[in-house]
């Protein structure tokens, strides 16, 4: 191989990167991620929402009549709480209308001189005793919350796995350039050679022609892929970023080890499979993927519907108390002390909307079930497919290993039988342009072996344990 040319990019980045410091700078800036952050923000934020329905608050009721036959002023404020526990509301409130004349209608507006305080509370013996619409509420905002974690962790092993890629596919364009510069320059050389052999009257001008021929093909193979490195680099700038988050692109100086760089993290993915870190399909430890996670959220979720559902078949029976006590002069109308029990019942007679309720949460909860399965199923043939990735692509780069050594071989053959006058240039060429296939194939092949390590680590990377 000829010296590695250099990395031409306008960039802020004056050295290039190794894959190490990409993915560091994808975790801590790439957009994707920070919105996920973002995501959870928000859901936890709703999960503070949702506890507001059993914030305390205070309830005032004031009535003024300066005109009229019944002129009077009625004052009230109460404050209440509501708790999770059996739908239980509790209250303390203070009441007075003792200023002016009251209707008949309105009498129990009346109160002593003092004033009338009063306490109580309640709860719900039967429909909403277990569960309610509030507490349940509060159940899937939580674990809405807890999937929103999930799909931070699964953004990051998404983002790393594309991260990873787009590096490596960069550093494949970059040896490419290489390659067909070498190739290039490999005909420039001999171009003049043989021009000092047409003047020389050794061979004749139409070989010049052939080889000119020949050096402009390769200046249009290597503008195509000076494009493809350029391209290349400008998707890995959106994975490797500056401190701010901006993209960068990579440096124009290319490190000498880069021709193989490339080689030694294939040989790490072909080491750590021969040691047996790629094993197969564990049901018991990939239940802990973040997507399998957030389907039991989902799962979780609808079966609080489900419980609803359920508790709301039951009689609505509502048991309370309340004790009033009226201060100040006495009125004949107020007793001193007042203790009230009340017991309210609700029974629907048509259960339409119950029914239509719970038939369409069963129904999601088959749904969900179904597709539950179906991910797991799905799992163990993506991991089965990625370790046979792997495998096969060890095959095909060690093939292709071989292939560019016989072809080299047979490159230096053919050159030397066209020195010797037993060759032809249209020959050669055919052997140059083999070996820089055999090249390309060897890079190709060590690509897509770190692509299907790269997949088959995103694809079991587990959730850490809470």
């Amino acid at each position: 191989m000829l010296p590695m040319i250099a990395v031409m990019f306008l960039s802020t980045a004056p050295m290039v990167p190794t894959e190490e410091e990409v993915l560091e700078s994808t975790q801590n800036h790439f957009p994707v991620i920070l919105q996920a952050i973002e995501g959870m923000q928000a859901a936890q934020g709703d999960v503070q929402a949702r506890m507001g329905a059993f914030d305390a608050k205070v309830v005032s009721n004031n009535t003024s009549v300066p005109v009229g036959y019944y002129k009077r002023d009625y004052w009230d404020a109460q404050i209440e709480k509501s708790f999770g526990f059996a739908g239980s509301h509790v209250y303390a409130g203070y009441s007075y209308g003792f200023r002016g004349m009251f209707p008949p209608q309105y009498s129990t507006f009346s109160t002593n001189s003092g004033g009338t305080p009063r306490v109580g509370g309640s709860f719900s013996a039967l429909r909403g005793f277990s569960i309610d619409a509030r507490r349940a509420e509060i159940r899937k905002a939580e674990l809405a919350l807890n999937t929103s974690k999930l799909d931070i962790q699964r953004t990051r092993i998404s983002v790393k796995r594309d991260a990873r890629i787009a590096y490596w596919h960069w550093i494949s364009t970059v040896r490419n350039v290489q390659i067909h510069q070498d190739l290039l320059d490999l005909a420039e050389n001999r171009n003049r050679v043989l021009e000092q052999r047409a003047r020389a009257g050794d061979i004749s001008n139409v070989v010049v022609t052939e080889n000119l021929q020949y050096i402009a093909h390769r200046r249009a193979e290597l503008a195509s892929a000076e494009l493809g490195m350029r391209q290349s680099a400008l998707d890995l700038s959106l994975f490797y970023r500056d401190q701010n988050g901006e993209p960068r692109l990579v440096g124009n100086v290319a490190p000498h080890d880069l021709d193989t760089r490339m080689q030694t993290r294939a040989q790490d993915v072909e080491t750590n499979a021969d040691h047996g870190l790629y094993p197969a399909f564990q049901g018991g430890s990939l239940l802990r993927r973040p997507d399998v996670l957030s389907l039991s959220n989902e799962l979780a979720i609808n079966q609080w519907d489900v419980k609803l559902a359920k508790n709301m078949f039951l009689p609505k029976l509502d048991l309370g108390i309340d004790y009033t006590k009226n201060i100040g002069n006495q009125d004949p109308s107020n007793a001193p002390h007042v203790l009230t029990i009340f017991i309210n019942l609700e029974i629907p007679i048509e259960y339409n909307l119950l029914k239509g309720i719970s038939k369409t949460a069963h129904a999601r909860q088959r749904a969900l079930t179904s597709q539950y399965n179906f991910l797991i199923q799905s799992i163990q043939v993506e991991i089965d497919k990625l370790r046979q990735a792997i495998s096969f692509s060890r095959k095909r780069m060690n093939n292709a290993q071989q292939e560019m050594n016989y072809a080299k071989e047979l490159v230096q053959a053919e050159t030397y039988k066209f020195t010797q006058g037993g060759s032809n240039l249209f020959l050669v060429n055919i052997r140059e342009a083999a070996y820089t296939q055999a090249l390309q194939n060897t890079i190709l092949s060590q690509l897509d072996l770190i692509r299907a390590q790269a997949d088959y680590e995103a694809s079991t990377t587990l959730a850490p344990k809470e």
